[in-house]
């Protein structure tokens, strides 16, 4: 799953010779908070709404401003994981994506992102899920999915997150091909895993 695949195109192009107010128009619009700026194919960088309010006359154009985030964008060929990492460390609402030329092809819309988590996390299958507590010297996916798979149950996606509770430590959140987990919960016991 690229980034590529998840443009939000019914996003209109915002560019440098567009005014504040069409700006600001597009972001009420789009009930976005930050927008993409272009001139032709090039990204120039982030208008957010916080700035263009700021400016007090709405008939300036946006080449008279300086823009945020100019070199902060993932290529199309890039993971979702990386469109997650960017937006995350920068605590963007919509993520410039740019193809391996450098050209602006869209953005991926935090806001849209539901249907995108659902795919990653195998909601379309039927199954349960298990939470399993590790330190992360300890985890093995491999000796998760052996046990799983051990059990006749299949390891469907898998993720993992820090235990704020406990140093070191790791919540991994595992989704199944079974609703009956009673045999894989017991085999996790058994091989020390909470």
């Amino acid at each position: 799953m690229t980034a590529g695949e998840n443009i939000d195109y019914t996003l209109p192009l915002l560019e440098t010779k567009d005014t504040v107010a069409k700006a600001l128009d597009l972001i009420e619009e789009f009930h976005v908070v930050q927008y993409a700026v272009v001139e032709g194919k090039n990204y120039k960088g982030l208008v957010s709404e916080g700035m263009l309010l700021n400016i007090v006359d709405s008939d300036v154009k946006l080449d008279k401003i300086a823009f945020e985030y100019a070199d902060v964008f993932v290529h199309s060929s890039d993971h979702f994981f990386e469109v997650l990492k960017v937006a995350d460390l920068h605590k963007l609402k919509v993520v410039p994506i740019l193809d391996d030329q450098g050209d602006f092809l869209g953005v991926f819309n935090l806001a849209e992102a539901a249907p995108v988590f659902a795919k990653i996390c195998s909601t379309e299958f039927e199954g349960g899920i298990i939470i399993v507590a590790v330190h992360e010297k300890q985890y093995s996916l491999a000796d998760i999915c052996r046990i799983a798979e051990s059990n006749n149950i299949k390891v469907l996606s898998a993720y993992a997150a820090r235990n704020t509770q406990r140093e070191g430590g790791l919540i991994i959140t595992v989704k199944l091909n079974r609703n009956d987990l009673s045999t894989i919960i017991k085999s996790l016991e058994r091989y020390s895993y909470e």
